[in-house]
This record gives structure tokens, sequence and C-alpha cells, in this order.
């Protein structure tokens, strides 16, 4: 009986440092959910018409610069495989919401952008979404990457509970960041990871859908030239 109840006090000492865990599943929202998020981040995916995509992807190029004096980008990525082969995902950083209203207002007032950018941009959009999503608590984004050129992203869409990644459990592998969707997507943990290359990027996938199987979607990212995450 002793052991049992030393075992069980254990148990709930655990639970209230990390969250509710079972042997597989582990709930991480609980603690520190009083805390306010800063910085927050808004998840953007264009799906651009196929006719379009090249010449798109040259005209951010071209422009990004007018974007990214208003508020910092993270990433911007192709989506290869996993959802249309003519998407890009970029990720932004703001301050709070707030900031972020202050950013568009901006955006709104720069005259290059509403009269140059956005009309040439906005006939090759057939569709596009967005998400504001959060670190979960305690975790940090990590932006200390290796140089190597043929690396790739994979970005993990999981509903529900999702199993605690090991992070760097596969060869070339590195999370980047664990968010939890806070407007639009709700329930739902994005994880963001880099890997020296595709081949690693295979094997890692297929071992995490063998072992770890997840409600969800993964997506293939190819940085763009001018992606700070590269």
């Amino acid at each position: 009986m002793l052991k049992s109840t030393s075992t069980l006090r254990l148990f709930t000492n655990l639970s209230k440092q990390n969250g509710v865990c079972n042997a597989v599943k582990c709930n991480f929202y609980s603690k520190d959910a009083k805390v306010v998020p800063s910085p927050i981040y808004e998840l953007r995916i264009y799906q651009i018409l196929a006719k379009d995509f090249k010449s798109t992807t040259e005209l951010f190029k071209q422009y990004i610069s007018l974007r990214t004096k208003h508020s910092k980008l993270l990433g911007f990525w192709n989506g290869e495989i996993g959802g249309s082969i003519t998407q890009l995902v970029h990720l932004w950083e703001y301050e709070s919401l707030s900031h972020r209203r202050k950013v568009r207002t901006g955006m709104m007032e720069d005259k290059e952008w509403t009269t140059v950018f956005l009309p040439k941009l906005l006939p090759t959009i057939d569709d596009w979404t967005n998400a504001l999503v959060a670190p979960l608590p305690k975790s940090k984004l990590n932006l200390d990457l290796p140089s190597e050129p043929g690396a790739v992203y994979q970005l993990e869409t999981i509903k529900g509970s999702a199993t605690k990644p090991h992070s760097g459990a596969h060869k070339g592998e590195i999370l980047v960041g664990r968010f939890v969707g806070v407007l639009g997507q709700t329930n739902t943990e994005y994880r963001l990871w880099r890997y020296a290359d595709i081949d690693d990027l295979f094997a890692a996938s297929w071992k995490r859908a063998l072992d770890e199987p997840q409600d969800g979607n993964s997506l293939l990212l190819y940085p763009i030239s001018f992606s700070p995450l590269q």
C-alpha cells in the first residue's frame, strides 16, 4: 500500500509540473496557461494558381523588403508534398495581436505595397488561409541552425493530444518550434522541423508514421532564397 501511495504521489507531482500525462501522451497546455505569450506568430498559407507560381515567387523576392520593414519574417517556404504543390507558406512574428493590427494598418498606408505589389499579387492567389499560433508553455524556438545548403523543413499539424516529440532522435533533425493554435485551428499543435536533407526528413517521417501515428497533416517545405530560416 505504501508503494502504491508513493507512486500515486509521484504521478500527481509530475502531473502538476508537466500537465496531465500517461505513458504515451501528454497535455502540456495546462501549465503556465495564465501567462499571455509574447511574441506570437501568424502562419499564412497562400494557394497560388499553377500558371502563376514561378512569377509570384519572383514577385515576393522583388518586394519582400516592403513587407519585412513592418514586422519580422521567420520563414518563407514552398510547400512541396503534403498539400498543394503551389503553396507559399510563411511565418510572421508579432509582439501581440495589437502589434499585428498596427503593422497591417501601416502596410495599407504604404503606397508601393498597395498600388504596385498587391495588384500584381492578388490575381495569382486561388485561396489563402492564416492562423494565429503561440509557442507552447516552456518551449523555446531553436533558431541557431547550422548552415546546410540542402536543408528542408517539415510542418506537422497535429489535432488533439500529441505525443511529446524527441528532438534529435533522427539523423539531421532539429525541432525548430512547437506552437499551439490560438485563432484558426484550435486544439491543434504545430511542429516545425528542420532536416539536413530530404532523405533525412523521409527517414524520420517514416519512423514517426510507424511508431507515433497521430491525427493531422505533414507538409514538406523548401525554403525560398530570401527566407531567414534556411
